[in-house]
């Protein structure tokens, strides 16, 4: 029988006691034999061929037809076949195989997961964008920042009155709407795993899209560069100080991040010049007895860590703690109380406990400085921060009250 999948609703299952492959013109037989049998045992009036349209039709209206069944599996990507049945013509692999990745992702943010541990979904490669210059820092702010559309929202501290005055209780109805109007920028780094060694690659996230900037490139202005083209690479520097800068400050969009204050803190001191995270500031202390690792204070507040001279570097990441940012450790407790040792868990394990799967976490540790990235550098750094916006959607799903007072909440308890 043909049945409605209750968990995917454009979906059919098909129960069987077994499958048996026939020749087309045998399985024609075989229709009409059972098409002549139910006449036969209804008793009807109708032909044959009146009985057979009819029932099809219903089939068909129901959406548990032959022909709807087999189109909406052709178009999952099911039984190997290429593009689905019907009207409005064929699609591509790349759109069959985004579609899956689509399906995936929707089902691990509804926590509906299908079999076992699974890999995160990748990104496809035409969502996946390379930025090194002034052009493609325009493209990433007009995406990123909506700019150019129209009913853009007040920036962070515009948006002061309206939140303070928010309701502690959000209906269904009008968390649903939010939901939906909630814009989200996943943001990590990555760099040479040794001392010293500065950011080479910033990624940005949104739902859709991934951004990787090369910022060992738009940085990376030389002495034995010629005037014109250090000139151009601190216009292509300035943009993209510009823009993270006004990411930064709308209040509108919800940057998150797992230990975004030690990605601040490294581009920081990695670029000088970098006064979107001004905040950022290192002073010397003592060292303690026994203090040799490098980590988030108590305070949450603080990264402190020692440098080669003995001496200790405490940075302070206060732009992290503003109301629009989301720290997806704090956002994970807060959408599932009963998981506290998520609360010392790293990302890794996060994604595994939250979403049921898993990132590849084996290019972590490359070489981030190579040019062009390895393809499989590329898809692991676009997951690195598009994953943080599926565990914000998971919680967001999960505890949707409760996630939506700790965002509405001026204390930002989730920074």
């Amino acid at each position: 029988r043909v049945q409605a999948n209750p968990r995917w609703h454009d979906t059919v299952d098909i129960v069987a006691r077994g499958v048996t492959k026939v020749p087309e013109s045998e399985a024609a037989r075989m229709r009409v034999n059972a098409a002549r049998s139910r006449v036969v045992a209804s008793n009807s009036t109708q032909s044959l061929e009146t009985t057979t349209a009819t029932n099809a039709k219903k089939e068909e209206e129901w959406g548990v037809g032959a022909v709807s069944a087999v189109t909406t599996m052709a178009f999952a990507g099911f039984g190997g076949a290429k593009k689905p049945i019907g009207a409005g013509g064929g699609s591509s692999d790349k759109d069959i195989s985004q579609s899956d990745a689509q399906r995936k992702l929707f089902l691990l943010k509804t926590g509906a997961r299908e079999g076992g541990v699974a890999p995160y979904p990748y990104l496809p490669d035409h969502k996946t964008h390379w930025v090194c210059d002034l052009a493609g820092i325009v493209e990433m702010r007009a995406h990123v920042l909506g700019e150019g559309c129209l009913n853009l929202q007040p920036r962070d501290d515009e948006t002061q009155t309206k939140t303070e005055n928010a309701p502690t209780k959000v209906s269904h109805d009008q968390t649903q709407k939010e939901e939906e109007e909630i814009k989200v920028v996943g943001i990590d780094a990555e760099w040479v795993p040794k001392s010293g060694s500065p950011v080479a690659v910033l990624q940005l996230a949104t739902r859709s899209d991934a951004f990787l900037v090369d910022t060992l490139a738009i940085f990376g202005a030389s002495s034995d560069d010629s005037d014109a083209s250090n000139d151009s690479k601190k216009e292509t520097f300035d943009a993209l100080n510009d823009f993270l800068a006004d990411l930064f400050a709308r209040g509108d969009i919800k940057k998150l991040g797992f230990g975004l204050e030690h990605d601040f803190a490294r581009l920081k001191f990695s670029h000088a010049g970098m006064s979107c995270v001004d905040d950022v500031e290192e002073s010397d202390v003592s060292v303690d007895d026994g203090m040799d690792t490098v980590g988030v204070s108590a305070d949450g507040i603080t990264d402190t860590s020692v440098r080669g001279d003995g001496t200790v570097g405490r940075t302070q990441v206060r732009i992290c703690h503003t109301r629009s940012f989301v720290d997806i450790r704090t956002l994970s407790l807060c959408a599932f109380p009963e998981k506290r040792k998520l609360g010392k868990a790293g990302l890794s394990t996060t994604v595994s406990s939250i979403l049921g799967c898993y990132v590849d976490k084996t290019e972590q540790c490359s070489d981030w400085s190579l040019r062009p990235l390895t393809q499989a550098q590329a898809k692991y750094a676009a997951s690195d921060a598009h994953v943080l916006t599926a565990l914000f959607d998971r919680c967001l799903f999960k505890s949707r009250n409760e996630v939506m007072e700790a965002l509405y909440d001026p204390s930002a308890p989730l920074a």
